[in-house]
């Protein structure tokens, strides 16, 4: 999805660059500025790798990044996998 995005947004930009010789047209310059945007950003989202968001959004729990961490850089492991699941589920279902 991402990438149909980044393609068509990189669509827009191109034509609202062929359409107009000179971006003084308020439709034409607000187009190009917000797809290029648009674009700027899905390209950073495509860099960042999964595990550095999966450390932002659970730095409050590092045993559970590590054990993630394990998980996917070995998906062939069924330990890793029982261990992520066990303690995810010890971890978030059990009343604090």
């Amino acid at each position: 999805m991402l990438m149909a995005g980044l393609i068509s947004t990189a669509a827009v930009v191109l034509w609202a660059l062929a359409s107009s010789k000179s971006l003084t047209q308020p439709a034409a310059t607000a187009v190009f500025r917000r797809g290029s945007s648009i674009t700027v950003l899905g390209i950073g989202a495509l860099l960042i790798s999964s595990s550095s968001l999966f450390r932002v959004f659970h730095r409050d729990d590092p045993q559970l990044v590590k054990q993630w961490i394990r998980k996917t850089e070995h998906p062939n492991n069924p330990t890793y996998q029982a261990e992520f699941e066990a303690y995810r589920r010890q971890r978030y279902t059990t009343p604090k």
